[in-house]
């Protein structure tokens, strides 16, 4: 046998030109030969064809490419995105009123998308991952489409909202009529708050289903792509995700124009129309034609092969970056016992350790925000609840567009190693813990003359009936009042907002010109609606909540490439999806409960203090939190986050150990049959060809 030369891997391309000119130069070589070198584990009998079952025909094959696989599951990611971070999040404030939860409840609500994600999401990635990742992501999309169905049947199965029905709320004498209806009103509280379980049950759908197209998609796209290429193609899959959240806000804004009931008949919504606070959007519509977009998307992505073609060649070509322990640990075996080694591999990785306290930290942040920014924006700067999500969701469009695709960009243009990436990480986490303060802006203080969460307890507001709703008004003192009844008004002066007179709680002295030239004798006015309009903080908020967006959005791109790059191809999967437990269990999860919490802490008017009718003492959802409070507590969260979050990225370069690049590789050269066939033994990728 002839001597074996030492050469450095240069992949197969390189491999399969060198046979070409063998085969060129006589001897008995030929394109064929190819399929002899075998460096897929056995994976190389894997049918490469574009189909369903043994529908596979021609004319489908022109989807059979990455760029194809691209496009249906980032509509999925898109759809997906409007579902879960859009529509939900963006009618949160809808739903607290509209079935009497506090914001803790909907902060579990948001949370139940992660509980759904973290529980299986381990399991199903180490069993996916092994198996045929595009019917796995099908599935999952269907799943997402189902969950989005259920969410909307609290709609359906409830009557016409009440509330929302234009009541008398001026000063009269307390009679039976009102006190019944109050009591009624309490009665219905218990059974709409039960509703929570319905969406708390689809919110778990829809995270189990989410499971595969996160952790699969992306991998699925990175094993088929050259390293330059696949960051890119997943800052593409993530912003369309992203975009899906901006755009879920935006169509969330203008659905809540709409008021909640106009599919029924004899429905009459407020007089004042968005602006009043009784009105409540119809939040459900958006949930059935997202469900529709889902189920169209699931038959073309099931119909993807197991592998694309050229994958093999693509994988064989990839230099690895793991981390050199977990190279050396290849044969981890498979059932129970793999599994467990191969925890306990990542475990002792620090790279791995150190990325994931990284991301927990990025998923808390996101979600907090992508949960409660709407309603951050609302109650700091008097916006209406469906302008908040308006204004939150085309921010969050530009931002995730502009962060994926330029982080994509990067890692592409620079040709990012793993080490590359950890330090683009520390620039960008550094970057959000310097935004973090900005989250304190707010426009000043208007006082609210609440004096009346007992009612009777001021001699102007003294004959109010039990106003079971909040329908805050301003006076033209300046002060916001919980009703027209608190601020003693006795007449409706109409017009467009609407304006009350004759108020006795308004100071005399503070007449002034009203819309309509309306004019009040016997004490001041009001018009419906909250005092605040806007102020020069409200737009360099909009500004650094644009730039928090884009930070965060660009951060996904290198956090995934880390994940997928960092172990042996065939860990990848499980060391995303174990990370990912770990996100969603300390990260996403606890994120919406504990804003939720804190902002009810922040809480200075709850349902319930609108009456001192024993009947009416239900607490249901709070109207008005303490501007300074809630933005206290939410940056000294989110900022002591992102604090962590720059350490564990330094420490995860510190750790960082790679394997020999320059590892030398034995290729048996046979003089019998001038071709390069024996062996080619690459450990780091744990493939042979024979």
């Amino acid at each position: 046998m002839a001597s074996v030369p030492k050469v450095r891997f240069l992949g197969i391309r390189k491999i399969a030109d060198d046979m070409m000119v063998t085969s060129a130069s006589g001897n008995s070589s030929s394109q064929s030969d190819l399929k002899d070198i075998q460096l897929d584990n056995g994976r190389d009998q894997v049918d490469t064809r574009y189909g369903w079952g043994p529908f596979k025909p021609d004319c489908l094959q022109v989807f059979n490419n990455p760029k194809w696989f691209l496009f249906f599951v980032s509509w999925a990611a898109f759809a997906q995105g409007v579902i879960v971070n859009g529509l939900i999040n963006g009618a949160l404030t809808t739903l607290e009123k509209r079935f009497q939860l506090p914001s803790s409840q909907t902060g579990l609500i948001s949370a139940g998308y992660e509980i759904g994600f973290g529980s299986l999401c381990v399991f199903i990635s180490y069993l996916g991952g092994l198996g045929y990742k595009p019917r796995w992501i099908a599935t999952g999309v269907f799943l997402v489409g189902a969950g989005s169905l259920i969410f909307t049947i609290p709609h359906f199965a409830t009557g016409p909202y009440e509330t929302g029905l234009a009541t008398n709320n001026l000063c009269n004498p307390r009679n039976d009529t009102t006190a019944e209806a109050c009591s009624n009103d309490v009665a219905t509280s218990g059974e709409l708050s039960n509703f929570f379980y319905v969406f708390f049950f689809a919110q778990v759908l829809n995270g189990v289903g989410s499971i595969p197209l996160y952790i699969f998609g992306p991998q699925f796209l990175e094993q088929s792509l050259p390293s330059a290429a696949s960051g890119i193609y997943e800052g593409i899959f993530l912003a369309m995700s992203y975009v899906g959240a901006g755009v879920g806000y935006i169509l969330s804004g203008q659905l809540l124009t709409l008021y909640i009931d106009f599919d029924l008949e004899n429905t009459k919504p407020p007089p004042g129309g968005p602006t009043d606070p009784r009105w409540l959007g119809a939040w459900w519509v958006g949930h059935l034609g997202c469900t529709c977009l889902a189920w169209l998307l699931v038959l073309p992505i099931a119909a993807y092969p197991k592998e694309l073609p050229g994958t093999a060649m693509v994988r064989a070509a990839k230099v690895s970056e793991a981390h050199a322990s977990t190279v050396k640990a290849s044969n981890i075996g498979k059932g129970i016992k793999g599994f467990l080694r191969s925890l306990a591999l990542l475990a002792r990785t620090p790279t791995i350790v150190f990325t994931t306290v990284t991301a927990i930290g990025l998923y808390f942040n996101l979600n907090a925000l992508a949960t409660f920014g709407p309603k951050l924006m609302e109650n700091q700067f008097g916006m209406t609840s469906s302008m908040a999500p308006l204004i939150f969701g085309a921010i969050t469009l530009v931002a995730s567009i502009v962060g994926s695709l330029v982080s994509g960009a990067v890692i592409k243009w620079k040709q990012l190693s793993v080490a590359g990436l950890l330090k683009m990480c520390i620039v960008l986490t550094a970057v959000l813990f310097l935004l973090s303060p900005g989250l304190l802006l707010k426009c000043e203080t208007v006082e609210l003359d609440n004096s009346s969460s007992s009612p009777v307890g001021s001699s102007c507001s003294a004959n109010c009936a039990c106003p079971a709703v909040y329908d805050v008004v301003c006076g033209a003192d300046g002060k916001e009042y919980v009703s027209p009844c608190h601020a003693g008004c006795t007449s409706d002066l109409g017009g467009d907002p609407q304006v009350f007179g004759e108020c006795s709680c308004v100071p005399p002295q503070m007449y002034v010109t009203m819309p309509g030239n309306a004019t009040s004798e016997g004490g001041g006015m009001v018009t419906s609606g909250r005092c605040v309009s806007g102020c020069w903080q409200m737009y360099v908020f909009f500004l650094i909540f644009f730039l928090l967006g884009v930070t965060l959005a660009a951060l996904s791109p290198p956090a995934y490439g880390i994940a997928f790059r960092s172990v042996p191809e065939h860990l990848s999967a499980f060391a995303l999806g174990a990370q990912m437990v770990f996100v969603r269990l300390l990260g996403s999860i606890p994120s919406p409960i504990a804003i939720g919490a804190l902002l009810d802490l922040t809480c200075e008017l709850w349902q319930g203090d609108l009456s001192d009718d024993a009947s009416c003492d239900s607490r249901g959802a709070c109207w008005v939190n303490d501007r300074f409070t809630a933005g206290l507590y939410i940056t000294l969260l989110t900022g002591g986050i992102s604090l962590i979050m720059v350490i564990s990225v330094i420490l995860a370069l510190h750790y960082y150990r790679p394997v020999d690049k320059d590892e030398d590789v034995e290729i048996e050269t046979s003089q019998n049959t001038g071709r390069r066939s024996s062996l080619v033994v690459v450990e780091n990728f744990g493939f042979e060809s024979g």
